[in-house]
């Protein structure tokens, strides 16, 4: 593999990466909203449970406190398998990072070794004509 080739390669594995961990930050940024709505729920709950008993009086007549703890209910089990979801795709975004993360560090240590051989070929070569040159000037 030619040293062009080799950085062509780098430069692709780290593009690779860099949308992996984009994508990856898209869902934290889903995650986190959906625990913020969960929270909300959670909150507006709390809060209904917190009325005036003359108030609550008043839905229960009407059934709508048995329709508002329905309604929490089956949000709350919305946003939980939202939740679920949202944390596979995590996960599997996770593993593609790890990996296109492992292929770029790799292909950069690569990179740098080749470099690191070419840049000690060339000082050896260099040593070898300037110690041929050593030599032909002491003989005359």
């Amino acid at each position: 593999m030619t040293p062009l080739e080799l950085d062509h390669l780098t430069k692709l594995s780290q593009a690779q990466q860099d949308a992996d961990a984009a994508k990856l930050r898209a869902i934290h940024s889903e995650e986190q909203r959906i625990r913020s709505q969960l929270a909300a729920l959670d909150a507006t709950h709390d809060s209904a449970r917190d009325l005036p008993a003359l108030e609550t009086l008043q839905q229960r007549r009407v059934g709508g406190d048995l329709l508002w703890q329905r309604w929490i209910g089956r949000r709350r089990r919305e946003l939980q398998m939202q939740l679920a979801r949202c944390l596979a795709r995590k996960g599997t975004a996770r593993r593609h990072l790890q990996k296109s993360f492992g292929k770029s560090s790799a292909l950069q240590k690569i990179e740098t070794n080749a470099q690191t051989r070419e840049d000690h070929a060339t000082n050896t070569r260099r040593f070898e004509a300037m110690t041929q040159i050593g030599v032909l000037l002491q003989s005359k």
